[in-house]
C-alpha cells in the first residue's frame, strides 16, 4: 500500500487515495515512454544530426561506401531508435 506523510506522520493511503494514485499512474505510463524516447533521440543528435542522417539518404551507394563505418553504425542505430518512437 502507499504512504503519506500527514503531520510527521507516515500514513497509508485511503482506498480512494490508492485508487486515485494508481490511475494517475496508469494515465501517465503512455507519456513515460514517450519522455523516455525523446531523451534518448536527443542524445544521439550530438553524434548524428537529423541533418547528416538526411544528407547520407541521398548520398548514391558508392558515396556511403566511402563514410567510415563508426558513422555508418551510428546513423543505423539511430533509424533504429527513430523506428521505435512511442504512440
Amino acid at each position: 500500500m502507499t504512504q503519506k506523510y500527514v503531520n510527521g506522520i507516515l500514513e497509508d493511503f485511503s482506498e480512494a487515495e490508492e485508487l486515485a494514485h494508481t490511475a494517475a499512474k496508469a494515465a501517465f505510463e503512455p507519456k513515460r515512454a514517450g519522455i523516455i524516447w525523446q531523451k534518448e533521440i536527443a542524445a544521439t543528435d550530438n553524434a548524428v544530426s537529423r541533418q547528416l542522417e538526411d544528407i547520407f539518404d541521398v548520398m548514391s551507394e558508392e558515396q556511403q561506401a566511402a563514410v567510415a563505418q563508426q558513422t555508418k553504425d551510428l546513423i543505423a542505430a539511430k533509424k533504429t531508435l527513430r523506428s521505435e518512437k512511442p504512440e
